[in-house]
């Protein structure tokens, strides 16, 4: 999840997915320098919570967070694509390795 100044939706998503690990981005460097400090008051309550582990991307540049979001999907997925069950955890998986990940 990338993080913006709306705690409150955060909180929701996290919560209706009942999420057991939540990677958090927050975007640094930020395309404000005031947006930093004021992102992580924002979302400080939040950040404290021990399934949510964070992560800092370039907010200025599309390109530089889809890398970071890759090397995160390489560092935290199997590379086997999982394939029978229908659960939530393998439906984000597949697309997340269809849409990010080099062909195998």
């Amino acid at each position: 999840m990338l993080s913006g100044f709306e705690k409150d939706r955060a909180e929701r998503i996290i919560e209706e997915f009942e999420a057991s690990e939540v990677l958090f981005g927050i975007g640094d460097p930020p395309t404000n320098p005031d947006f930093l400090d004021r992102n992580e008051e924002e979302q400080d309550m939040l950040l404290t919570k021990p399934e949510i582990d964070t992560f800092n991307f370039p907010a200025g540049s599309v390109d530089g967070t889809r890398s970071v979001i890759q090397e995160l999907i390489h560092e935290r997925l199997p590379k086997k694509k999982h394939r029978g069950r229908s659960t939530e955890y393998e439906t984000v998986h597949n697309w997340c390795m269809e849409s990010f990940a080099p062909p195998f």
